[in-house]
């Protein structure tokens, strides 16, 4: 698929089906953000994938979903948790903290992941000091940026136009789809 492609198609999803993610596209996810720029090329970053299943249940507990929907309509049940999770972390030993590594280091894999048909989530709302303690990270070396959920999509979402209010909050249609208001490409751009 094109790159442009991917990025017009890929939209959070936050349930996923059941279906383990094949451990060479987890390889090929997290060789993408290997390969991601870094200022520099210090390469802070150190990348964690997670598909033990019981490992995945014990962090499920540490992660909020979908904010913008407090009711829980959006949030998976652990029938329809991720069933791979990329730890991003920061060696403290190279920088304190890296958020455009890491920003490009995500969406690397993301796209990759889109590119495979495998759903994302990208997630900051998360129990950092939990998750590291059950991933038996070494916190005085790493600090955890954020993580990414990964799965084959269990949910629909798709880009509409902002409301004429202006309200960017996502809802679901009557056809039970997650509609993501986006603002108009004239609104956010300008060519000089």
């Amino acid at each position: 698929m094109d790159t442009y492609d991917v990025i017009l198609k890929r939209r959070t999803i936050r349930k996923f089906q059941q279906k383990p993610v094949p451990k060479p596209l987890i390889l090929k996810m997290l060789n993408a953000g290997r390969l991601s720029p870094t200022g520099m090329n210090i390469q802070p970053l150190r990348f964690y994938a997670v598909t033990d299943p019981d490992l995945l249940k014990k962090i499920f507990p540490y992660t909020r979903y979908a904010g913008y929907l407090p009711d829980g309509s959006c949030s998976p049940t652990i029938d329809e948790a991720p069933t791979a999770v990329i730890l991003i972390l920061v060696d403290q030993k190279l920088v304190k903290n890296d958020d455009i590594a890491a920003g490009a280091a995500g969406m690397s894999i993301i796209l990759t992941a889109q590119n495979e048909g495998v759903a994302s989530c990208w997630m900051g709302a998360i129990d950092r000091k939990k998750i590291c303690e059950i991933c038996d990270v070494d916190t005085e070396k790493l600090v955890l940026h954020s993580i990414i959920s990964l799965g084959y999509p269990a949910m629909t979402s798709m880009a509409v136009p902002m409301h004429d209010d202006g309200n960017l909050k996502y809802c679901f249609d009557e056809n039970g789809v997650l509609n993501v208001p986006k603002r108009a490409i004239e609104d956010v751009t300008k060519i000089l």
